[in-house]
């Protein structure tokens, strides 16, 4: 018992002193951010003044131009108004970046609870890893870096992450709840939601369904299904089962309701500014999306090149088939958004005119890539229950697909969920993914930081960012 309490009281300050550091060294970097650019930058310029329309009760006014729900307007000046007293102007744009850090801190506790919750890590001696699983998942570089500026994306994340870890818990009303208020903050979070109601309903009829333990190998296999249609006739006493799973997972459900007549009082997901944000159909992006999960889960990817390479040899008629496919697709559905080929500000800018816009075969040779992407993702899944590794895949293409502008936000939280949900992973390959995100994360600080440029309809200095 002594052992144990020694191990806690190490565990416990390795946890403190990581916070500590994340927290100071994220302080002096958003104060630096913030004396570059004190101004509001890109999508901040519709984002800050209304957030500070709303702190001054003026709740009437409402930019057009804005795609989102008001829910991180609503939260920040929630959190910020009770300073009023104490401070002045707490509503300035330094503020209102301000709540974007706190919930970047409070993610970084939220990222170790979830890897803890899945895993089911109870020992002392397992939670290092988990520590650092969620330190490197604190430093992922796209949501890192919007920590600093007044984006709805970090707390967005913050409020599924919240969501995930009160459902793990059991605590399943409290997470419809703040499922409800992240759908407030992004219309796509429903998927997630959804993804975490499926959880739910499979975890709570397993039991029934299951009389004999089935191995994780059927578990993940297509059979499951077969097993758990089959097995579903025979449940008794099926009314009590309905009310059981209304009663445990019925939030989601109303959750679900709210969303659709929204849809329909909205006449769809966009709020404004639906003439640049319309449905279409893009299905390269999760091509790009399998790209973005290569270049930041390559220290979990690197392990796979060999198996693939097998694999290819093996079944190179299939692969064949698959290459053909991605290039017919690539062909006759890439679309380029104005906003892509306008805006000098993004690197997504600078990556399609180098790669993909000149020379153009570059979209076709990296098929191959794509494919290899897709089946680290498939790798990355493979432990998961069949029906909800088939729901992520789903989903995440109703997240994606009807999206025509690449926008590296918009994979933030697939990439993450799938990064929960990586099992076996090694010191080595969590050391170089620490090193790797941190690099980006320097590299991306320092260029915006020092390199500025000017447009010409414009005297404010640009910068470049995600």
């Amino acid at each position: 018992m002594m052992f144990y309490g020694y191990n806690y009281y190490v565990h416990s300050l390795k946890l403190g002193t990581c916070f500590s550091l994340y927290m100071i060294t994220s302080v002096i970097v958003f104060n630096y951010v913030y004396e570059a650019q004190p101004k509001p930058f890109i999508d901040e310029i519709f984002h800050v003044p209304q957030a500070q329309k709303f702190c001054n009760g003026t709740f009437n006014e409402w930019d057009a131009k804005i795609t989102t729900l008001p829910g991180v307007y609503l939260i920040s000046v929630g959190a910020l108004k009770p300073l009023a007293s104490f401070m002045d102007n707490v509503c300035s744009v330094y503020g209102l970046r301000l709540t974007n850090l706190v919930a970047c801190l409070i993610n970084f506790y939220l990222f170790y609870k979830l890897i803890k919750s899945i895993n089911h890590i109870e020992s002392v001696k397992n939670s290092s890893k988990a520590l650092l699983c969620g330190l490197n998942m604190a430093c992922f570089p796209v949501l890192y870096f919007l920590s600093f500026l007044y984006y709805t994306d970090v707390i967005s994340v913050f409020l599924i992450l919240l969501t995930m870890s009160l459902h793990y818990g059991k605590l399943y009303n409290t997470a419809a709840v703040t499922g409800f208020i992240s759908v407030g903050t992004r219309q796509t979070n429903i998927v997630w939601i959804f993804l975490i109601a499926i959880d739910g309903l499979i975890q709570y009829l397993n039991p029934y369904i299951m009389k004999t333990k089935l191995t994780q190998k059927v578990q993940s296999s297509s059979n499951y299904v077969k097993i758990f249609l089959m097995s579903i006739p025979e449940i008794k006493d099926k009314w009590l089962v309905f009310l059981g799973i209304f009663e445990q997972l019925g939030g989601y459900l109303l959750v679900g309701i709210s969303f659709c007549v929204f849809l329909f009082l909205n006449g769809g997901i966009v709020v404004g500014d639906k003439e640049n944000h319309s449905f279409t159909v893009h299905i390269p992006q999760i091509f790009y999306f399998s790209l973005f999960y290569l270049g930041f889960a390559l220290p979990f990817c690197v392990t796979r090149i060999k198996p693939f390479l097998f694999l290819c040899k093996k079944q190179w008629k299939l692969i064949i088939v698959f290459v053909a496919s991605i290039l017919i697709i690539v062909h006759f559905n890439t679309l380029v958004h104005p906003f892509l080929l306008a805006d000098n500000r993004h690197y997504t800018f600078y990556v399609w005119k180098k790669l993909f816009e000149n020379p153009i075969p570059f979209r076709y040779l990296i098929s191959p890539v794509y494919i290899f992407g897709i089946y680290c993702i498939n790798c990355n899944l493979a432990h998961l229950n069949f029906i909800h590794k088939c729901s992520f895949y789903v989903l995440l293409a109703f997240c994606l697909v009807p999206q025509k502008l690449v926008e590296v936000r918009y994979f933030v939280i697939p990439y993450l969920f799938l990064r929960l949900h990586l099992k076996d992973v090694r010191w080595w390959q969590l050391i170089c993914e620490f090193i790797l995100y941190n690099v980006i994360n320097f590299i991306t600080v320092y260029i915006f930081l020092t390199k500025t440029f000017y447009w010409s309809d414009s005297k404010d200095a640009q910068r470049i960012m995600w």
